[in-house]
C-alpha cells in the first residue's frame, strides 16, 4: 500500500499553492511547468472565462505518479512533474465548472471537470494504452468486428467515415476501447468529469450512479480519425458491476461526455437482457451507462476524537466519487438521491490508520440536505524547527520510523523555507521512534523520541553543505532576519518549457526544478513587457517564487527591479532587495528577495 501513502501524502497540503514534492516517490528529477499554449500545443477547452483561482492535483497511472502529462487549462498548459503534480493559479471556468484536459503519448486522454473552488485539489488517474483494460485491434472497415475488455463488449459495424471531412472511408481500422468499471479501485479518479454531474434530455440536472463507462477511438491507415458512417450503429454490452448487483432496473439511460462543459448528456437507452445491459450508439466519444437520480446535498465534516477539524482529508463516497475537506475540515457536494452509501476515509489518507473509517449515509430524497461527521482517531503531532549548522538549506525531508526494528514509517513531509515542520505520528502507536531528517546533499540527522500520544516539539540540528548553485541562487530574508539560500541547478539548453521565451515583445521567464534528495520543488517566474535587448533594467516587475513540499509550502510575491543581460543564447538576471510578502501555511510575513541566475533561450513551440 506504500504507493497510496505516497499519493495521499502528496495531496494533503495546505490549499492555496501548487506543487507537492517532498515525499516518497520516483527518483526522476523532471519538473512540471505552466506555459502559454504554443502553436503545437494540444487542442484546448477554451470557451469559458479565466478566474483567479488556485488548482493543483496529482496524475497517476496504475496507482503510481505519472510525469510528463500535458494538462490543458484554457490557453494555458502545465506539465506534471516527477511526482505527477500539476498546478494553476488561474482556472478556465465553463458554466461555473473548471474544465481541464490531460494528455500523454501512450495514455488515453481524459477531460476532468468539477465546480470551480479556489484552492481545490484533484486526483486524476489515466489509463495506459497497454493496460489490460484497454483493447486495441485492427480489422477491415468492410467487416463487422467485436471489441472486448473483460465482460464488456462493443460490436462494431461495417461502415466508417472520416471524422473531419465526413467522406466515406475504406481500408483497415485501428480501434481502441477503454472500459472503466465502478468496481475499479481508481474509478472515481479515472472517469471523465469526476463528479457524475449530468444534463437530461429535457435539460434538467441529474446526479448519476454509474454502471460503467467506455471510450472507443478509431483511426484509419493514414492516421486520420474516424467515426461510424451515417446510419450505422454499434452495439454496447455492459456487464453489471459487482457493487450494483442488487440494483438492476429494466432500463438505464446511456450518456455521452461533453468535453467543453465537463457534463454528461443523455443520449439513448440500454435494456437489461439477462445479466447484461445492451444498447446502441451512432457515434463515439465517452459513453456511460448511468442511472439518473435527483440531486441531494451532503455536508461532511472530518474531525478527530478531540474535536479538532482535519483539513485536506480525502473521503470516498460509495466508490464512485472522491472529495477532500477544505482548510476547515469540511466539504459539501451533490449525491444521487435514493441511494444509501458509505463515506470512507482510507487507511492511507490519515496517519497510517489500521483500517478504513466508514460512516453510513442513508438514502436521501431529491433536494434534501444531510450533514454527517466522520471522526478519526486523534493522534499526536510532532513539530519543530530545523537548524543547519553547515552551508546548506534548512529545507529537509522528515520521516518517522517506528515499530519493531524501526521497520515501519510514515509518509515523508518537508520543512518549510525557514526550517519549520509538522508531521502526524502514526495512530495508536506508543513507544520508541526515530525522526530522520535528510538534507539536499544526502546528509542525515537522526533523533530518537518516545511517542506517548502527546504532541512533541523536536528541534533538529543538521550539518549539510549547499548544493552547487549551477544556474544561480536566490536568497530570501524574513522579518526576523533569518536567511535561506536556494541554489538553482543548471538548466539544460534543450530543456522544454524551462527557460526564457518571447511572446511578441513580452519576455517570459520560467524556472523550476525538483531536488534530487529531499524531493522539494522550487519555481520562479515572471514576465517583462516591452522587452528590448537595448535595455537592461526593468522596474516594478512582479516576481513569483514558490517552494513546495508535502504538508509544507511557501508562496513569495515581490516587486523587483530586474536587470537582464543577454549573452548568446542565455539570459543573465539579477535582483536586489526586492520587497514583498511570504505566505506559508496561512501565515503571512514580509520578506526581501535577492537573486542572481541565468537561463537558456527556448521556444514555446517545443
Amino acid at each position: 500500500m506504500k504507493k497510496f501513502k505516497f499519493l495521499y501524502s502528496m495531496m494533503a497540503l495546505a490549499a492555496g499553492l501548487s506543487f507537492t514534492a517532498c515525499s516518497n516517490g520516483s527518483d526522476d528529477e523532471e519538473g512540471g511547468s505552466v506555459t502559454p499554449g504554443g502553436p503545437d500545443a494540444p487542442a484546448v477547452v477554451d470557451n469559458g472565462t479565466f478566474t483567479a483561482s488556485k488548482l493543483m492535483g496529482v496524475v497517476t497511472s496504475s496507482g503510481f505518479p505519472l510525469k510528463g502529462v500535458t494538462v490543458t487549462n484554457g490557453t494555458l498548459t502545465a506539465t506534471t512533474d516527477a511526482n505527477g503534480v500539476f498546478s494553476f493559479d488561474q482556472v478556465n471556468v465553463v458554466g461555473g465548472r473548471a474544465v481541464l484536459k490531460f494528455s500523454k503519448e501512450g495514455y488515453v486522454d481524459v477531460v476532468r471537470s468539477r465546480p470551480q473552488v479556489d484552492g481545490d485539489l484533484w486526483n486524476v488517474a489515466m489509463r495506459s494504452t497497454s493496460d489490460w483494460q484497454v483493447a486495441t485491434e485492427t480489422y477491415s472497415s468492410a467487416t463487422t468486428h467485436t471489441l472486448s475488455s473483460g465482460l464488456m463488449q462493443v460490436e462494431m459495424p461495417d461502415g466508417y467515415k472520416d471524422a473531419a471531412t465526413g467522406a466515406a472511408y475504406t481500408g483497415n481500422v485501428t480501434a481502441q476501447m477503454v472500459y472503466l468499471s465502478p468496481d475499479d479501485y481508481d474509478f472515481a479518479d479515472a472517469m471523465p468529469g469526476g463528479d457524475l454531474a449530468a444534463i437530461r434530455a429535457d435539460n434538467s440536472e441529474a446526479q448519476l450512479v454509474s454502471y460503467g463507462m467506455i471510450h472507443v477511438s478509431m483511426t484509419g491507415e493514414g492516421g486520420q480519425k474516424l467515426q461510424l458512417a451515417d446510419g450505422k450503429t454499434a452495439k454496447l454490452t455492459f456487464p453489471i458491476p459487482n457493487s450494483l448487483q442488487d440494483k438492476t432496473p429494466e432500463q438505464i439511460p446511456l450518456w455521452t461526455f461533453d468535453e467543453e462543459t465537463g457534463l454528461w448528456k443523455e443520449e439513448g437507452m440500454a435494456t437489461l437482457q439477462g445479466s447484461v445491459y445492451v444498447g446502441t450508439v451512432s457515434h463515439f466519444s465517452w459513453a456511460n451507462l448511468d442511472y439518473p437520480e435527483k440531486r441531494a446535498t451532503l455536508q461532511v465534516t472530518v474531525k478527530d476524537t478531540n474535536g479538532k477539524p482535519l483539513p485536506y482529508i480525502p473521503v470516498v463516497l460509495d466508490g464512485q466519487t472522491t472529495y477532500r475537506t477544505n482548510a476547515k475540515g469540511t466539504f459539501e457536494c451533490f449525491v444521487p438521491a435514493n441511494n444509501a452509501m458509505d463515506a470512507v476515509v482510507l487507511t492511507e489518507s490519515y496517519a497510517n490508520l489500521s483500517e478504513p473509517v466508514k460512516v453510513a449515509v442513508p438514502s436521501l430524497s431529491g433536494g434534501e440536505t444531510k450533514s454527517i461527521t466522520i471522526t478519526l482517531p486523534a493522534t499526536s503531532v510532532v513539530s519543530g524547527k530545523v537548524t543547519n549548522e553547515g552551508t546548506g538549506s534548512r529545507i529537509v525531508s522528515i520521516t518517522i520510523f517506528y515499530g519493531d526494528d524501526m521497520g515501519m514509517s510514515t509518509a515523508s513531509t518537508c520543512s518549510d523555507l525557514f526550517g519549520n515542520y509538522q508531521i502526524y505520528a502514526p495512530v495508536g502507536y506508543k513507544g520508541e521512534a526515530t525522526i530522520v531528517a535528510r538534507a539536499a546533499d544526502g546528509t542525515r540527522a537522526l533523533q530518537t523520541i518516545t511517542l506517548d500520544g502527546t504532541d512533541k516539539v523536536v528541534n533538529i540540528n543538521i550539518n549539510s553543505s549547499a548544493v552547487a548553485a549551477g544556474a544561480g541562487q536566490i536568497v530570501i530574508t524574513n522579518s526576523k532576519g533569518e536567511k535561506n539560500v536556494i541554489n538553482l541547478p543548471e538548466v539544460d539548453s534543450e530543456a522544454t518549457w524551462v527557460g526564457v521565451s518571447m511572446k511578441g515583445d513580452i519576455l517570459i521567464v520560467h524556472f523550476e526544478a525538483m531536488d534530487t534528495f529531499d524531493r522539494s520543488f522550487d519555481r520562479i517566474q515572471f514576465q517583462i513587457p516591452n522587452y528590448s535587448t537595448e535595455k537592461t533594467a526593468y522596474e516594478n516587475v512582479a516576481v513569483q517564487y514558490m517552494h513546495e513540499g508535502s504538508y509544507q509550502w511557501a508562496n513569495i510575491n515581490v516587486t523587483a527591479t530586474v536587470n537582464v543581460v543577454k549573452k548568446g543564447s542565455r539570459y543573465y538576471f539579477t535582483m536586489e532587495d526586492a520587497h514583498g510578502t511570504y505566505d506559508t501555511q496561512g501565515t503571512n510575513d514580509e520578506v526581501t528577495l535577492d537573486a542572481e541566475f541565468n537561463l537558456p533561450e527556448i521556444s514555446v513551440a517545443e
